[in-house]
C-alpha cells in the first residue's frame, strides 16, 4: 500500500483491488488469532482438529480475496 501514498493520481481499479486485498487480509489476521488463540477453549473437543482454526480463516479469505478481486477489480 505503501506505493499508493506518494502517487497523485493512483489508478482507481488498482486502488480498489489493493484495498479490497488489505481489508480482507485484516479479517483473515483478526479471525485467526480469535479462533486460534480465544476460542482454543470452546474448540478443546475437536483435538488434533484444532489445527482447522489455524487453516480456515486463511482459506476462506483467500477465497473472498480472490472472487471481490476478479468482481471489482
Amino acid at each position: 500500500m505503501g506505493h499508493f501514498a506518494f502517487r497523485k493520481n493512483p489508478p482507481r481499479k488498482v486502488w480498489l483491488t489493493e484495498h479490497i486485498g488489505a481489508i480482507l487480509g485484516s479479517g483473515i489476521a483478526a479471525y485467526t488469532a480469535f479462533l486460534a488463540f480465544g476460542a482454543r477453549h470452546w474448540l478443546s473437543f475437536l483435538g488434533d482438529w484444532q489445527l482447522a482454526a489455524w487453516i480456515l480463516p486463511s482459506i476462506v479469505g483467500t477465497a473472498g480475496i480472490i472472487w471481490a478481486t476478479r468482481r471489482w477489480g
